[in-house]
């Protein structure tokens, strides 16, 4: 019996500890830049599109993101590591794409990319800044 009720104290403290530690991973409004290399930083896709305004759907059936922003579509496939947006392809390569714990990163480059603009992380909050902007 003593046994028992050490084994169901001890799973009980393991479980508080793991969903406290996931729920201190992600909090509100945080956002974050991982460098995965010295040429590659990534940030999470639904964060950065979200806080551009976007709407972000997820399609388990085709394993794509698919993006409405503005007046464009983006199709964001996980599978063939490719993205379409605007009638153009973009590939993804090596480490610029990756899916950890539920969550889609891409490369900094790819939202540059599609956006035209510097990515900018301000307070956990992403915007862009576009080109013609940043010339002045």
């Amino acid at each position: 019996m003593k046994s028992k009720l050490s084994l169901l104290l001890g799973a009980a403290i393991v479980l508080s500890s793991v969903s406290t530690a996931a729920a201190a991973e992600v909090k509100p409004g945080e956002a974050s830049i991982q460098q995965v290399s010295s040429a590659v930083q990534l940030v999470p896709l639904r964060k950065v599109f979200t806080d551009f305004g976007a709407t972000v759907d997820w399609d388990n059936e085709t394993s794509s993101a698919i993006i409405e922003w503005d007046d464009m579509s983006i199709i964001v496939d996980l599978m063939d590591k490719s993205a379409l947006y605007g009638g153009k392809q973009f590939f993804f390569e090596g480490d610029t794409i990756k899916k950890a714990a539920g969550k889609i990163n891409v490369s900094v480059e790819f939202i540059e990319t599609v956006a035209q603009g510097k990515l900018v992380e301000t307070a956990g909050v992403y915007t862009i800044v576009k080109e013609e902007e940043a010339a002045k």
